[in-house]
């Protein structure tokens, strides 16, 4: 974790206090998501965590992203997972947690070697059948398991963007136009041709925000894999096919067929794996360039100024624009090819 400022953070030293049980000696603030703020402490006997306090949004409750987290990470490292960082206590009053401190900094350059990485982590959760683990964990967020899901959550996405969008760019009604008459298109005959909904032995594991945005690069070249906040039982297409398309980890065809060859004979536990994702792979595109023009939404871009976006919005929203027409167009074909 690197880009890092000191500061003086009195009320962070509080609550590593709480966490720790230790004084704390140093706090040092690193730059997080949208979501966390994230910092890096070293208590009285040298001992160094990541502490995360985690910021209230308007989709979902702050202890439910937590408790996502936390529990998460703890089952998967009950599981014998080393790439992900150890959870070791939370405070669900204060809304902090505190993690392993994982050295390391952010995947610039996407190798086949990094993409086997991705592909291990997601065929390391198959095994995992929801009748086996009830526990403590629940769905992802924005889980699509009912195949109306996929549609609904499109529709939503839509309705906001056309109701909501504040800045007239040029281009942008012809796109949800084109988006609507994509997503009609591919609604066509779905609940019939999939079924009403996805069988609990079919659910898996997700991170549900997963691929190289979200892990950090050691010097020695592994992978630990970071920010589970929306982790949950899943469709496997969500898992697979987000993981190919999410504008952070940016796959090229040639990577995302790899990754996609990869873990595809893993996911022979559900025998409609190949003619679902030949179905519901179009759909999440479109879902993704909605929220690629999350930035046409107000109250997204001042959340963005509070984070620290300078640029002016207009240039932002016009690049936003291009890349969700490309990501459209590439994607709905992607799958045909595969």
């Amino acid at each position: 974790m690197n880009d890092t400022i000191v500061i003086d953070l009195n009320n962070v030293a509080a609550d590593s206090a709480v966490l720790t049980g230790e004084a704390c000696t140093e706090a040092v603030t690193v730059k997080g998501g949208g979501n966390n703020q994230i910092f890096r402490i070293t208590t009285a006997s040298g001992k160094v965590f990541a502490l995360k306090r985690y910021v209230a949004d308007l989709k979902s409750g702050t202890s439910e992203r937590i408790l996502r987290e936390f529990n998460g990470i703890r089952f998967l490292v009950r599981q014998g997972f080393t790439d992900v960082p150890v959870a070791h206590a939370l405070d669900d009053d204060r809304k902090i947690a505190l993690y392993d401190w994982i050295e390391g900094h952010r995947v610039q350059e996407h190798t086949p070697e990094r993409v086997d990485a991705l592909a291990d982590f997601v065929s390391r959760l198959s095994p995992f059948r929801r009748p086996d683990h009830p526990g403590d964990i629940i769905d992802a967020r924005e889980a699509t398991l009912e195949t109306k899901d996929y549609l609904t959550q499109n529709f939503v996405r839509l309705d906001i963007l056309e109701g909501q969008a504040d800045m007239p760019i040029a281009g942008f009604s012809a796109l949800l136009k084109d988006l609507k008459t994509a997503l009609d298109g591919l609604a066509d005959n779905l609940v019939e041709d999939l079924g009403e909904r996805l069988a609990p032995p079919a659910h898996v594991l997700s991170p549900s925000d997963f691929g190289f945005h979200n892990a950090l690069l050691s010097a020695g070249g592994t992978l630990t894999f970071l920010d589970m906040e929306y982790f949950g039982w899943d469709d496997p297409i969500r898992l697979v096919a987000d993981t190919m398309q999410h504008p952070g980890t940016a796959l090229g065809d040639e990577l995302a067929a790899r990754f996609y060859y990869a873990v595809r004979p893993q996911m022979a536990f559900d025998p409609t794996f190949q003619h679902r994702i030949a179905r519901l792979y179009g759909l999440l595109a479109v879902r993704w360039a909605c929220i690629i023009l999350n930035e046409f939404l107000p109250a997204v871009w001042e959340r963005r100024v509070e984070a620290g976006q300078t640029r002016e919005r207009r240039e932002v929203l016009e690049q936003q624009l291009d890349k969700a027409k490309a990501h459209l167009e590439r994607h709905t074909k992607l799958i045909d090819d595969l």
